[in-house]
């Protein structure tokens, strides 16, 4: 009943508990066949989610008796079940042994054996987390083909977050209208249906392409055809370019014919920017011949070994990745399917493909180091949610609490609670519909009282000498309870849409029991923090950072840095003050030195860590953050793509430095 095999642990016996996918895959590793390294989620980790979550409970009564020759009511039935499983949260014992799993892809097994495990967890932090391929697996037995490929691939996925969007996509993927329709049809219970999911560090193809252990072009056994092209296989496999063609005979190895076409673009992954780009094909490169002597008759050897495997002729394709030769899928040849022969399409020609980006913001990355948004309104989501953010580490809601001109306070005492409720979990909604699957970190009420004067109600605001040390955040929160309970209501029906990505955090803590009362209060709610709605802390006090051991041991999912206010109050200086605005400084080493000790005892007891102050749209602080092991920094949506920028290059001189002290262990 594991969660996670490798492939070195699968047989023929398992594959009800990893499909026939991941049976194939840790076959042809277990046999010496060149395959990326991987594991496999089991369908057991599959069930369980479904089970720890009562998903089970909610999604299969939906599927009963469900007309799917209704297309309007299975494509709204099949969005709310896979709506239930992406906003579900996936328990920690299976994330947590998923990610442990995917740590593990980036371990040199001989550098483990040379340093041990002791040494190892001390350059764990610097190693760059890999890609991976992200398959969906199905068991076959009794399933038509058709229902068998209409599960979800996700390919260069990488980092932690990245995989578990994956995961649960996969997972979603097994109720897509035609995955219903098709079980339907074939009378296959919904109930029965189980995914497991292939998991396997990608080859950064050099080469690639296609091998048929039978030549398909004749059907002539004897031989066997090679087809190869530069970068990845995809513009071969979809007929985009015509790669190079050599034939080969079985019995002797020798090549008998080849033809060798011109080639002058190719798809290859750019690891610094994270994702597959089209790039030309340098000009000494464009007119040559693919493989060399020694590549093809490698191929050829791989090619046969896979078909004598199997017992019968093989369509495999294959990766070569500097010197190294990889399998990444093998199916039984389709004698049906000719080699295509005609001119491949024309794709249009880009300009651009060749030149480095000249704003190096603009260019996409992943990093592993996560880095999300801030969000004031939801009239500004679209735009924040372009920027490719990985989720809104900060959804301040002041303006959404007064956007009707009152304050929210006076629109309880007025008897309207039940509209500052509905209109509170409206402009939520919205923003966790455009961050679906990506987390939502919603700040309760943080608005200062001389901020509320201009507000109708505000002229009952207390006149206070000092408001940023006065009355505010969770301290106001808990003195007019009404208010906060508002807010969780609102967060509450948000959540019963369907939208569980959405977290509540407390601002301006500076003991435990204003923690343990907010979570008290979510209870009355049936949200349960940690375990069916994240919660956090903001640590924006000296307090918050003395106290945080005490604060994880209470109990929270994450903590987010209010550097704005630890500033101001570590340094004793109201940066609005014009006299003393110079000596405001966010990388004063006092307040660097809480940061890093809140990020270390936070990592300490498994806390997320984050950022959410004015610091987090700072290249250099960013730099600095990912020094310390920061998980996320919430930037402003102007500044993310340059934030992203910063930390893939703080992320790339921490491996380099790992690397170096590597390297000296090893000597």
């Amino acid at each position: 009943m594991a969660n996670v095999v490798w492939f070195k642990d699968v047989s023929k016996q398992d594959t009800a508990l990893v499909g026939t996918k991941g049976v194939n895959i840790s076959e042809m590793s277990n046999a010496g066949i060149p395959v990326p390294q991987g594991f496999i989620i089991t369908s057991d980790a599959f069930q369980r989610f479904l089970q720890s979550t009562s998903l089970s409970d909610k999604i299969y009564p939906m599927l009963q008796n469900l007309n799917c020759e209704d297309k309007s009511v299975l494509h709204s039935v099949s969005k709310s079940v896979c709506d239930f499983i992406l906003n579900s949260r996936i328990p920690d014992n299976i994330s947590e042994e998923i990610l442990e799993s995917y740590d593990s892809l980036n371990v040199d097994e001989d550098l483990f054996r040379k340093l041990g495990k002791e040494a190892m967890s001390i350059i764990k932090v610097g190693r760059e987390p890999p890609f991976v391929a992200v398959r969906s697996s199905m068991m076959s037995d009794g399933l038509p083909d058709n229902i068998l490929s209409q599960h979800a691939t996700f390919l260069n996925v990488k980092g932690n977050r990245n995989l578990l969007d994956a995961v649960q996509k996969c997972w979603a993927s097994l109720f897509t209208p035609k995955s219903i329709y098709s079980r339907a049809k074939s009378n296959i219970p919904h109930e029965d249906a189980f995914i497991a999911i292939v998991v396997q560090k990608m080859a950064r193809s050099d080469k690639s392409g296609v091998a048929f252990s039978t030549n398909p072009a004749n059907d002539d056994n004897n031989e066997m055809l090679i087809e190869a092209g530069w970068g990845l296989g995809e513009p071969i496999v979809s007929r985009n370019i015509s790669p190079d063609q050599y034939v080969i005979n079985k019995q002797s190895m020798e090549v008998k014919s080849k033809k060798v076409s011109p080639q002058d673009w190719m798809y290859t992954l750019d690891a610094s920017m994270g994702y597959t780009i089209r790039r030309n094909v340098f000009q000494e490169k464009v007119n040559a011949q693919k493989l060399n002597e020694w590549e093809i008759k490698k191929i050829a050897d791989m090619a046969l070994r896979v078909e004598d495997y199997y017992g019968q002729p093989q369509d495999v394709e294959y990766a070569i990745e500097g010197t190294s030769l990889y399998v990444i899928r093998s199916t039984p040849a389709n004698f049906s399917k000719k080699v295509v022969k005609e001119e491949p399409r024309q794709e249009p020609v880009k300009e651009d493909v060749l030149k480095e980006p000249a704003d190096p913001e603009q260019v996409a990355l992943e990093t592993v180091t996560e880095v999300k948004v801030v969000i004031g309104l939801p009239d500004h989501v679209e735009k924040a949610a372009a920027t490719g953010a990985d989720g809104v580490g900060l959804l301040k809601n002041n303006l959404i609490l007064t956007k009707h001109g009152e304050h929210p306070s006076y629109m309880i005492r007025q008897g309207r609670k039940e509209q500052l409720i509905q209109s509170i979990a409206e402009d939520v909604s919205r923003i966790s519909e455009a961050f679906r699957g990506k987390p939502v970190w919603y700040r309760t009420f943080d608005a200062l009282t001389d901020e509320c004067k201009d507000v109708r109600g505000g002229e009952e605001e207390p006149t206070e000498s000092n408001p940023l040390i006065g009355w505010r955040s969770i301290r106001r929160s808990l003195d007019e309870p009404e208010l906060l309970r508002a807010e969780f209501e609102a967060i509450k029906r948000v959540h019963d849409q369907g939208y569980t990505n959405v977290g509540v955090m407390i601002p301006l803590v500076i003991n435990v029991d204003e923690i343990r009362a907010a979570k008290d209060m979510l209870k009355e709610f049936n949200l349960e923090p940690m375990e069916n709605i994240e919660f956090g802390a903001v640590i924006e006090t000296p307090a918050a950072v003395q106290m945080i051991k005490e604060i994880c041991e209470e109990g929270v999912d994450f903590i987010s840095l209010g550097t704005s206010d630890l500033t101001q109050l570590t340094l004793a200086i109201d940066r609005d003050n014009s006299r003393v605005q110079k000596l405001y400084n966010e990388k004063h080493p006092a307040v660097l030195r809480q940061i890093k000790h809140v990020i270390d005892v936070c990592r300490e007891h498994n806390v997320e860590t984050s950022i959410c102050g004015e610091a987090g749209s700072d290249p250099e602080m960013a730099e600095l953050l990912v020094k310390m092991g920061i998980d996320s920094i919430t930037a402003n949506a102007e500044s993310v793509k340059k934030i992203k920028y910063s930390v893939a290059k703080a992320e790339k001189k921490l491996l380099l430095d790992v690397a170096r002290k590597k390297e000296k262990l090893i000597v």
